[in-house]
Parts: C-alpha cells; sequence; structure tokens
C-alpha cells in the first residue's frame, strides 16, 4: 500500500517536474545567444572569453543562493540596492592591440576553428 501511493506521488509530481526540467535545460537561451554573436563577430577568442563570464556569473550566483543571499536580495529591495553598490570585475584587458579588425565568421563553426598560421615569406 505504501509503495503504491510513493509510485502515485512519484507519476503526479516528480515526472512532469523531470519533464520540465529537461526542456528547459536543453533549450538554449539568451547566453548562448550571447556566445554565438560573439564567436561569430569577433571569433573564437571572444566566444571563449564570454562563455567563461557567463559560467563564473552562473557559479557567483550559485554560491550566492547557497549562502541564503539570493532570498535575501529577492525579499528586501534595500538589500538589492546595497548590492547594487558594490564594485563589478571589469573585462580582462588585453595588452595587445590587433593590426586589423577581423574578418567575421562566414559560416557557423568557423568561429570554433584554430586560425590558420601565416605563410612564412
Amino acid at each position: 500500500m505504501a509503495f503504491q501511493a510513493l509510485l502515485e506521488t512519484c507519476c503526479v509530481h516528480l515526472l512532469p517536474f523531470a519533464a520540465v526540467a529537461a526542456v528547459v535545460v536543453v533549450t538554449p537561451g539568451v547566453d548562448m545567444a550571447l556566445v554565438t554573436k560573439n564567436a561569430l563577430v569577433h571569433g573564437r577568442r571572444q566566444a571563449l572569453a564570454t562563455a567563461f563570464g557567463v559560467n563564473a556569473g552562473i557559479a557567483a550566483w550559485t554560491v550566492a543562493a547557497a549562502l541564503g543571499v539570493a532570498a535575501v536580495v529577492q525579499a528586501s529591495a534595500a538589500a538589492f540596492a546595497v548590492l547594487s553598490f558594490f564594485p563589478r570585475p571589469a573585462p580582462p584587458v588585453t595588452e595587445e592591440e590587433p593590426d586589423e579588425e577581423p574578418e567575421p565568421a562566414t559560416e557557423v563553426f568557423d568561429a570554433f576553428r584554430e586560425p590558420e598560421e601565416p605563410a612564412v615569406r
């Protein structure tokens, strides 16, 4: 009897949740659009930097949620205002200046290919 109740609860609550969670996880979102745009416009290096930044932000929010900061910020407008005054890390500045603007990728996967070495003359 108890097993049947557990099975019914599982089917009623867990399976629909798992189905919706699977769809949400595999659906590309704004982060994927940003990484794709940077890959097509700026090349592989910028796409990888964007992907790293997206995942660093997700990791920071995961830690904050685990510590309960997310619940406090959601519940309190004052806490959100206080957190908005903290400085955010600036994007890294590269020392080298490119000689010319890289050409945008012509095909979707061109941005992820290794650049060809120029011929030595």
